[in-house]
């Protein structure tokens, strides 16, 4: 049995490639409604609109700072654009949307971080 190399994903924040990125958890989510009917039992679901959730966590290098203006973007309610594309396939998404809160965490010994989340238009890989 051969062993199969596994994808990154890379992501750019408004066109630029965010070199620091540590993590990244996406999720395309909705609300939708299971219905029950006594008859029927699960009788099917009520779509709901649905939107992609990221979250992002990255390091903070000592001599250039964060990445990108996302802590602007946030407290200035900015439109911003992810591009997230698989290193290996190529497949990507692109969403537009807005930043949730700029976490920025700093400790003794530890490295700088900043995370946020972020909730755009329900864009899929393709």
């Amino acid at each position: 049995m051969a062993l199969d190399l596994h994808d990154q994903i890379y992501c750019y924040f408004n066109g630029k490639l965010l070199v620091t990125v540590t993590g990244i958890d996406t999720t395309l989510q909705g609300d939708d409604q299971t219905v029950m009917t006594i008859v029927k039992g699960f009788a099917g679901i009520t779509p709901s609109p649905k939107t992609r959730i990221l979250t992002i966590d990255s390091v903070v290098p000592a001599t250039s700072g964060l990445e990108g203006e996302m802590e602007k973007a946030y407290r200035d309610s900015i439109e911003v654009e992810f591009k997230l594309q698989f290193g290996g396939s190529g497949k990507k998404l692109i969403t537009k949307g807005f930043l949730g809160p700029v976490n920025v965490k700093s400790a003794v010994g530890q490295t700088t971080t900043v995370s946020t989340t972020f909730t755009g238009t329900p864009a899929i890989f393709e």
